[in-house]
Order: C-alpha cells, then sequence, then structure tokens
C-alpha cells in the first residue's frame, strides 16, 4: 500500500508530463515508487524516483536497500527525490535534540553506494519545520534531490530551488534539468504604427485599470517576502516572527485564489475544485480557443505559418 504523502507526490509528478514523455511504473512500494520516462521524439529514458521514507530507522533500511537495487546496476539517467526524513550532518538541523550519528551514516553510506549527487539547492537551507516556535522549534532538511553522474553529463546545468513552504510543513522542490545552452529571453518592443488604431488609447486604459490579482509579479513579490519571513523566523523563532511569517503566507494564498478564479472564468468556483482533472481541463479549453493558429488576409487566402500570421498583421495594422 502506497502512503497517502508518496501517493501526492506521485501525481504531482504525472501532472507535469507532457504529451511526448511516457512513463512506466518499474519498481512500488510503501516508500518509493520508480518510473521510467521515455521521451517519444528524442528517444531518451530518465528514471524517476519519488521517496517519502517512513520515520523509524529500521524501516527506511528497507528504502536504502531498493535505492541500491535500483542504482548500482543502472547505466539510465536517476533522479531520485521526496523526503527521505532524515539528514546527513548537523548542518541541517537547529533545534530539538542531538542527531543520531548511526541514521546518518546509514544515509550517507546509501548515497554514496548508489553513487548518487546532492546537487545543492538554491533557498532555505532547511525544507521541514515542526510548526513550532521559540525553544520548541525545530528545523531540518528533510527533502532533497540526489542525481547520478548520467544525469550530470547530458544536463550539466541541473539545478534545485528550496521553494516558500506553503500549505504544508515540507518545503516544494523545484527540479530544473537543462544543457548549458542558452534561452534566448526576447525584449518588448512598442511598435510605433499601434498608436494609430482606432482603439489604441481605449485598450491602454482597459489594461492600466484592469484589477492587478493575480499579477505574476505580484504573485513573486509576495512570494519573496515569505522567503524573507521564513528566514527571519528560522534566526528567530518568536511567536511574533511565526505570525508575520503566516499573515504572508495567508497572503499568497488569497491572490492564488482570485488568479485561478480568473483563469477559469467561473463564478461557481471555489478552492475544493482548483486541483481536480477537470479544472485543468477547463483552463486548458479556454486557452485554446483563445489561441490564434489562422488568419485570413484579404485575397482569402489562410495563413498558418506564423510568420506570415505576423506580418499580414502588422500589415493590416
Amino acid at each position: 500500500m502506497i502512503d497517502k504523502a508518496l501517493f501526492w507526490n506521485i501525481k504531482t509528478l504525472l501532472n507535469l508530463l507532457r504529451d511526448e514523455w511516457l512513463g512506466v511504473v518499474i519498481s512500488e512500494s510503501e516508500q518509493e515508487v520508480t518510473l521510467q520516462l521515455t521521451h517519444s521524439s528524442l528517444n531518451q529514458s530518465v528514471l524517476v524516483s519519488v521517496v517519502y521514507a517512513k520515520c523509524d530507522r529500521q524501516r527506511r533500511e528497507e528504502l536504502w536497500e531498493a535505492m541500491m537495487d535500483l542504482a548500482n546496476p543502472q547505466d539510465l539517467p536517476l533522479i531520485i527525490g521526496g523526503d527521505f526524513n532524515v539528514i546527513v550532518s548537523d548542518e541541517e538541523k537547529q533545534g530539538g535534540l542531538p542527531i543520531s550519528s548511526n541514521e546518518t551514516l546509514d544515509f550517507s553510506t546509501c548515497i554514496q553506494s548508489c553513487g548518487l549527487v546532492d546537487v545543492g539547492f538554491i533557498g532555505s537551507k532547511f525544507t521541514w519545520w515542526n510548526g513550532r516556535t521559540e525553544e520548541d522549534c525545530i528545523f531540518k532538511r528533510l527533502d532533497r534531490i540526489l542525481v547520478n553522474q548520467q544525469v550530470l553529463d547530458i544536463m550539466p546545468s541541473t539545478a534545485v530551488t528550496h521553494m516558500i513552504r506553503h500549505g504544508s510543513d515540507d518545503a516544494p522542490l523545484h527540479l530544473e534539468c537543462n544543457s548549458n545552452a542558452h534561452h534566448i529571453v526576447k525584449s518588448f518592443k512598442f511598435l510605433n504604427f499601434w498608436t494609430k488604431h482606432h482603439t489604441f488609447m481605449e485598450v491602454v486604459k482597459e489594461n492600466w485599470t484592469a484589477d492587478f490579482c493575480g499579477n505574476p509579479f505580484y504573485i513573486a513579490t509576495i512570494e519573496d517576502t515569505i522567503k524573507v519571513k521564513e528566514l527571519q523566523f528560522e534566526n528567530n523563532a518568536s511567536r511574533e516572527n511565526k505570525m508575520l511569517l503566516h499573515q504572508a503566507q495567508a497572503e499568497l494564498t488569497r491572490f492564488l485564489h482570485l488568479e485561478w478564479k480568473q483563469k477559469a472564468g467561473m463564478k461557481w468556483f471555489n478552492d475544493r475544485d482548483r486541483n481536480t482533472k477537470f479544472f485543468h481541463s477547463y483552463v486548458r479549453g479556454r486557452r485554446n480557443k483563445l489561441t490564434l493558429k489562422r488568419i485570413q488576409d484579404p485575397s482569402g487566402t489562410w495563413l498558418e505559418n506564423e510568420v506570415d500570421i505576423g506580418s499580414e498583421a502588422i500589415g493590416f495594422f
């Protein structure tokens, strides 16, 4: 039987997969599920193991054995991530009782035996908080992502970000795997001919006075505020700092609610609908309807190429 927390970690992973990825479960237990993901066009396979370790040391040994069985004969890129419920050093814990050296040694030995590498992280050094304040407060880095050398060979720019803790005691981890190729970011360009269109002032006025709820820049600002509040609380786990952190988290929750409601355009929307398969399908359907796939030029010819559509639009305006 799969642990509930592990099940939701797997569901989150599967929701992120695109149509070009095919996933097959090759290993399953109470503490881990491993999928082999194959890209249909690139013909590249990657093993991804999602972990939610038990709190008991002896039960975790079953997970360490499963990880070694998976990693040792493997030539494929391997990514193992999740909540391991154990740390590897004193630096990964703040507050509470001293750590057990036996537990940390077990985990460190497993990582080395599997030929795995901790690629490091960006963000707070702790991913878990026990929910208490002052002298009862405990922080730990229980969540991490490990990769083998094959991952680093094909994706040397692999990076992990510890995101803000929002709605959970554990911080979600964001893994970005890519090569050294630099993405070109296109800058915004204002075209003077836009001002000559009869609806120009109306469009500017409408967007200038539009409700900013759901604005990604504003949400990013709130997330940055939460990061600061988290660091302040980690440095001083007072009740006052806990209250300030919760206020920032509540503000983010409110704006995320409004953002999703606007994306769906649903008057009947509520929080429990937000993560349903139907809701995401509804939003994707609205986006597809708003996508401009072809236009007709003055001669009646349908243009489907993006360059042709852009040239015709510029000529029209």
